[in-house]
């Protein structure tokens, strides 16, 4: 089996055991594919195994063994119908079934592959239409919209699959329970695209469910609250939700920049918890209010400083330096042009264009851009360094999702616009020229 190749001999032994227990499992269930075969008390169940494993390379090999065997989806379609239908003989079986549905919807959780073959194999319709009926409870929606938020929070490819659903989302994430509101507007935030991002408007009850998670998620030793999530799965979805400019002002608005500064500073955070936090600085500033909140913060802009300097996690430094980039500089625009607006015949046009003719240009430019365009869009900048601009660009670890950065955004420059930059070799040449105009009129 080529997952155990990479194995320790002793975590080879676990897998094998592991696979052993998950053959046996399923056997039982080819005999009879009965359920009661396999709803066994919840302690002695394979998947609660599989469950309370720690995370690594063996419980990576385990599930993958499982997800090769159909048999498992075939065991989850069965029990998520039998308990839509309601009609199950008495509360002895139901908690089995609900524990049965659990420990195999968890897999998601921990698997990109089971969270992609949940899709394939058209288990996230299945949830889907039965989320549409309108006739499950509570406790059942909470259970499937965690499945389709993890099952779009790891797998690209299961996103398309839910574009057809964007309004059964929409009308979960109006439920009367924060929980349901967040795990339907987190599922959205990596759904919608730039033309729909109205559609995850947070409200004050559902982002203060989260921010409360999140903190109690950093209280915990695993790094996971109790209602299932990971410090780094909210500090992610933070950041996509954070694309919605009223929701940039409400997270800073409710305490936001507070829960991201103690992840900053204390010691105990890792480096992809300390990345998301900075990510989401970064973010946050991008809405004028918040640069004026974020700008007063002394110490957590002395954090910031003091991690890009010290950290050897190239990403972490990354996420630090665009943070500390749109704060400072930007502010330093405002300040500059406070009250000022420029008229044509402004002297200000006259001056950028001597400035562009004598090889030197007051300001920076920084380009956050889509990974596929990263070799045109570093012709771009090596157009505008021979402008004399000073050009900032990640150029190794470009985070390859569009909503959590602007595909190209220009800054603190006599250019004070934004452009967006798609994938057409015109529009390239489109964009240069533009900036040659403009620059020099």
């Amino acid at each position: 089996m080529d997952a155990h190749q990479n194995l320790t001999e002793e975590q080879k032994a676990t897998v094998e055991a592991y696979c052993h227990g998950i053959d046996e499992f399923l056997v039982k269930f080819k005999e009879s594919r009965d359920l009661e075969a396999v709803t066994i008390s919840n302690d002695k169940s394979i998947l609660v195994k599989i469950d309370h494993l720690k995370t690594g390379d063996a419980k990576s090999a385990i599930i993958k063994y499982l997800v090769s065997h159909d048999e498992i989806f075939e065991i989850f379609t069965l029990v998520w119908k039998t308990l839509g239908k309601g009609n199950i003989s008495t509360s002895r079986n139901k908690v089995a079934l609900v524990n049965l549905s659990i420990g195999i919807s968890n897999l998601i959780d921990y698997s990109d592959e089971f969270a992609y073959a949940f899709g394939e194999k058209g288990l996230l319709t299945l949830v889907f239409r039965d989320l549409q009926t309108g006739t499950l409870g509570d406790r059942h929606i909470s259970h499937a919209l965690t499945m389709i938020y993890n099952c779009c929070w790891r797998v690209p490819e299961n996103r398309v699959i839910c574009r057809e659903f964007v309004d059964t989302l929409q009308e979960c994430s109006q439920s009367k329970n924060p929980e349901i509101q967040a795990d339907a507007f987190l599922a959205l935030s990596y759904i919608v695209d730039k033309s729909e991002v109205h559609k995850i408007s947070l409200n004050e009850p559902c982002l203060e469910f989260l921010l409360l998670t999140l903190k109690s998620a950093m209280g915990e030793p695993d790094g996971r609250s109790h209602h299932g999530y990971s410090t780094v799965e909210i500090l992610q979805g933070l950041n996509q939700l954070a694309i919605n400019d009223c929701n940039k002002l409400l997270i800073v608005t409710l305490g936001g920049i507070d829960v991201l500064e103690r992840i900053l500073i204390e010691e105990g955070s890792n480096n992809e918890e300390k990345l998301w936090a900075a990510r989401g600085i970064w973010q946050l500033a991008f809405k004028e209010e918040n640069k004026v909140n974020i700008h007063q913060r002394s110490k957590l802009l002395n954090t910031l400083k003091k991690i890009r300097e010290t950290t050897e996690n190239s990403d972490v430094k990354d996420a630090c330096s665009g943070a500390l980039f749109v704060i400072n500089d930007v502010i330093d625009i405002d300040d500059a042009f406070k009250g000022h607006t420029p008229t044509r015949g402004d002297p200000g046009h006259s001056s950028a264009k001597s400035e562009v003719s004598s090889g030197h240009v007051e300001g920076h430019i920084m380009i956050s851009y889509q990974h596929a365009s990263q070799e045109r869009m570093l012709r771009v900048k090596s157009y505008l360094e021979e402008l004399g601009y000073n050009v900032w660009m990640d150029v190794d670890k470009m985070s390859r999702n569009y909503h959590t950065f602007p595909p190209l955004i220009i800054i603190r420059s006599s250019l004070s616009t934004a452009v967006y930059f798609f994938h057409s070799f015109i529009v390239f040449i489109h964009l240069c020229f533009f900036l040659s105009f403009f620059l020099l009129i």
